[in-house]
């Protein structure tokens, strides 16, 4: 199983196979939320990196020590946004190659999956983990 590499851009039968195998795993949909209306990978995530910091306040929430499979429309956006979170700490990211452009997968209706939607709702006031001064 692929644990300790630094971002790194998997294929996509390699990165579907350790995404949804990986007990550790979480999956991260990049792409903005009216995008994300068009479909989202089961069991994904959204954090919209269309605005830099609630974005980087969205990641900082994560927890750094799981593992962060991350994708977007063509897999830039995700390699860029990966890089933020490299910077930030964490050290376990795997971007999927060339996006959901060449996902062959199920897509699911962004409101039918019950995993929690960072979008646009993490404000410094209510992020928990910054201490106010």
């Amino acid at each position: 199983m692929i644990t300790n590499r630094p971002i790194h851009e998997l294929d996509q039968t390699e990165w579907r196979s350790e995404a949804f195998n990986d007990p550790n795993g979480v999956i991260l949909d990049m792409r903005p939320k009216n995008v994300c209306n068009n479909g989202i990978i089961k069991g994904a995530s959204i954090i919209d990196p269309s605005e830099i910091l609630k974005f980087i306040n969205a990641v900082e929430r994560l927890d750094q020590s799981k593992v962060y499979y991350i994708y977007c429309q063509n897999g830039e956006i995700s390699s860029q946004m990966g890089n933020v979170m490299k910077v930030l700490g964490f050290k376990k990211i795997f971007s999927l190659s060339r996006g959901l452009n060449r996902w062959t997968g199920e897509l699911i209706a962004e409101h039918s999956h019950t995993q929690t939607v960072l979008v646009n709702s993490i404000t410094p006031q209510n992020n928990p983990t910054k201490k106010s001064h």
